[in-house]
């Protein structure tokens, strides 16, 4: 039996904007442009969520995640959520001194 990639699109029903992401799936250099894209998302949100009301609880909410993420040695995701915490509040030292310490733990 043989399996035509196309016939299995053709089956599914694809919102029309999302085919063209579904088709760039493979191609490098555009999905760093969409995960360039969504990082910048990403940090707006955290602006967002830092400047405005209940500005502590999404602190909590994320370093206790990025907290777990480090437990279970997943440095990188740590690490991603201590950047975007950072570029939204830079004077914070304990977001510094996580970050820190997780670049070592990677080295």
């Amino acid at each position: 039996m043989k399996l035509d990639i196309l016939d299995i699109f053709d089956l599914t029903e694809v919102d029309e904007p999302q085919t063209d992401l579904i088709y760039r799936i493979g191609r490098k250099h555009e999905m760093k442009s969409v995960d360039t894209q969504l990082d910048n998302t990403l940090q707006e949100i955290y602006r967002d969520r830092l400047s405005g009301e209940g500005a502590e609880d999404f602190v909590a909410q994320s370093t206790f995640l990025a907290e777990a993420y480090k437990t279970n040695g997943l440095y990188h995701e740590a690490a991603d959520i201590y950047r975007k915490l950072l570029v939204a509040n830079p004077k914070n030292k304990k977001f510094r001194q996580a970050l820190e310490e997780i670049t070592i733990s990677l080295n």
